[in-house]
C-alpha cells in the first residue's frame, strides 16, 4: 500500500501538481523512518534532529529502497529545474529570440519572422554561454552577407522574466549583461558593427508578441508613431534595420544630391550554386532614406538581364560571376551593387578521386618541367583539387599518372573534371586510362583528347572516357592525363573529382 502512495505521489510531483519543496522532502523522511520503524520521536523531534533509533525491521527493507530512490528523485527535482531569467531578441534583419536562465545560459531559440530560420538552420546554440551564441550568430551573418559595410547595424533588447522584473538588482545585472555584448559586437573581426542595446518593459515585450514581431523593432515602430511618420506595423516588420534607424537618425543637412542616393544590396539562394539551379535573387534588403526606389536592374554576369525587385535565374555553365544590381529611386538617382557567385558542375555520387584528404592521391609527374600539390585555390566540389604546375619550354607531351589499386570495371564510364587556364601555351589536353601488362609491354589505351581552342578558359571542364565492355581485366591499370606544349610559359591545370 505504502508503496502505491509513493507512485501516486510522483504524478502529483511530475503533473506540477506538487511542488518538491524543502518541506515536502522532510516530511517524506519522516514517513520512511517511522514506517521502518527506526524513529520514536515526534515530528518536531526529526526537524531537530533529536531522535531514538530502533532496530531495524527488515519487512520493510523494499519500501526503504524504493522510498530512498523518491528522495534523491524529489531532491534532483527541486534543484535542476531551470527557470527562465529573461527573453533578449537579436535583430539583424532576420529577428529572433532567445530565452536565458540567471547563469547565462541560452534556454531555447525562437524564429520570430521567416528569414531567420535560415540563419539559425545548422546553429545549435542551446546550453550556450549569451556571448558565445550570440559570437556564432555575427559569425554566420557576416558568411551570408547579412552585416555588411551597407547593413551594419545590429540591435539586441532584453526583458526580465516577471519573477524578476521590479528587482533592482537583476534589472543592473542584464543592462550588465547588454553592456558587454555591445562592446562583443563593435569588436567582433573588425567587422565594423553599429550595435545597439536596449533593456524594455515586459509590457513592451507582451505588445512585440501580439505583433509578432522583435522588442526593438516595436519600440522603433512606436518611435515613428510619436513623430508623426507614415509607417505601418507592417512596413516595420519588413523594412532593412540599417533602414529604419536612418529613417530615425537622418538629419537635415544630409539632403544633399549625393546623400539622397537609394541604398543597393541582395541576397542570393541557395549559396551554393551547381549548372541547372534555379537561384533565387532577392533585393528586399535595398532602401532609400529619402524617397522610394522605383526600378531594380539586374546584370547576372553572363550576358543576360533581369528586372523586379526579387528575380530568378538559371547559369548553364560553371564559371564565376559577377552579379550587378542597380537600384533607381523617385529623383532618377541610381545606386549599383556587385556580388560576385561560383557556379559549379553538377558532381555524383560515384566519385573515387577528389583529394580532400589533403594528400595527392598518389600521382605523379612524369618530367621535371611540372609539379603537384593539394590546394584549395579552385575546386569543383568540396575544398580542395590537385594542383599540377608546369613551366613549358618547347614543344612536348607532359603528362602525370597514377597506378590503380581499385581496377576500374569494364564497360565504365570515367568522368574527369579539369580546369583550364587562358593564354597558356597548350595544344592539347588528354585524360587517359591505360590497361597494361609487365613493363608496359602489352597494353590498352583509352583516352578522351581535347584541342585547347575548343576548351572552357579559367573554367572547368569534363572530359569522359568510355571503357569497353570486353576489357581484358587480367591486367593492370593506370589513370592519369597529358598536356600537350607548344612553346613557353608558366601556367597551372587543376583537377578534381575523378568519377567512374
Amino acid at each position: 500500500m505504502e508503496l502505491e502512495k509513493l507512485e501516486k505521489l510522483l504524478k502529483k510531483v511530475d503533473s506540477q501538481e506538487l511542488l518538491p519543496t524543502e518541506e515536502l522532502i522532510v516530511n517524506t523522511k519522516e514517513k520512511v523512518l517511522e514506517e521502518l520503524d527506526l524513529i520514536d520521536s515526534t515530528r518536531d523531534e526529526v526537524l531537530n534532529k533529536e531522535v531514538t533509533y530502533n532496530k531495524p525491521n527488515f519487512r520493510f527493507v523494499q519500501f526503504l529502497v524504493v522510498t530512498s530512490f523518491v528522495l534523491i528523485f524529489l531532491l534532483y527535482r527541486a534543484t535542476s529545474d531551470k527557470e527562465i531569467y529573461a527573453y533578449v531578441h537579436v535583430d539583424i534583419n532576420p529577428s529572433f529570440e532567445m530565452i536565458i536562465d540567471s547563469n547565462n545560459i541560452v534556454l531555447q531559440t525562437i524564429a520570430i519572422n521567416d528569414n531567420s530560420k535560415e540563419l539559425l538552420k545548422n546553429l545549435k546554440l542551446t546550453n550556450k554561454s549569451l556571448d558565445r551564441a550570440v559570437e556564432d550568430i555575427l559569425e554566420k551573418s557576416i558568411n551570408m552577407d547579412l552585416i555588411s559595410d551597407k547593413s551594419n547595424n545590429v540591435i539586441i533588447s532584453a526583458c526580465l522574466a516577471e519573477k524578476y522584473a521590479n528587482e533592482k538588482k537583476e534589472e543592473a545585472n542584464l543592462n550588465r549583461i547588454l553592456d558587454n555584448l555591445k562592446t562583443l559586437m563593435s569588436t567582433y573581426q573588425d567587422s565594423k558593427i553599429n550595435s545597439h542595446t536596449l533593456m524594455v518593459s515586459s509590457e513592451i515585450y507582451n505588445n512585440a508578441r501580439q505583433y509578432n514581431i522583435s522588442m526593438s523593432r516595436y519600440v522603433l515602430f512606436k518611435e515613428f508613431e510619436r513623430r508623426g511618420f507614415d509607417y505601418n506595423i507592417e512596413d516595420i516588420k519588413y523594412k532593412d534595420i540599417s533602414y529604419i534607424i536612418g529613417k530615425l537618425t537622418k538629419r537635415s543637412e544630409d539632403n544633399t544630391k549625393e546623400n539622397n542616393k537609394p541604398t543597393a544590396s541582395f541576397i542570393y539562394t541557395p549559396m551554393e550554386v551547381t549548372i541547372g539551379d534555379i537561384v533565387n535573387f532577392d533585393a528586399t534588403n535595398s532602401y532609400d532614406l529619402h524617397g522610394n526606389i522605383t526600378q531594380y536592374s539586374w546584370d547576372f554576369g553572363d550576358g543576360t538581364n533581369g528586372v523586379g525587385e526579387i528575380v530568378d535565374h538559371r547559369y548553364t555553365e560553371a564559371g564565376n560571376y559577377s552579379v550587378k544590381l542597380s537600384v533607381t529611386n523617385n529623383l532618377g538617382l541610381t545606386t549599383t551593387y556587385v556580388k560576385r557567385i561560383t557556379v559549379k558542375l553538377n558532381s555524383s555520387n560515384n566519385t573515387k578521386i577528389d583529394w580532400e584528404d589533403g594528400s595527392i592521391e598518389g600521382f605523379i609527374s612524369d618530367n621535371n618541367s611540372s609539379t603537384l600539390s593539394n590546394t584549395t585555390e579552385k575546386y569543383y566540389d568540396g575544398s580542395r583539387s590537385l594542383k599540377w604546375d608546369i613551366t613549358a619550354s618547347k614543344d612536348e607531351i607532359l603528362g602525370i599518372c597514377k597506378d590503380l589499386h581499385t581496377i576500374i570495371p569494364s564497360g565504365s564510364t570515367v568522368t574527369f573534371r579539369i580546369w583550364v587556364p587562358l593564354g597558356a601555351p597548350i595544344r592539347a589536353i588528354q585524360p587517359y586510362v591505360m590497361a597494361f601488362e609487365g613493363d608496359y609491354e602489352n597494353f590498352k589505351w583509352y583516352s578522351s583528347w581535347q584541342r585547347y581552342g575548343s576548351l572552357k578558359k579559367d573554367a572547368w571542364n569534363e572530359f569522359t572516357i568510355d571503357l569497353p565492355s570486353d576489357m581484358d581485366m587480367t591486367l593492370e591499370q593506370q589513370i592519369g592525363i597529358q598536356c600537350e606544349t607548344i612553346g613557353e610559359g608558366d601556367f597551372s591545370i587543376y583537377i578534381d573529382l575523378i568519377e567512374w
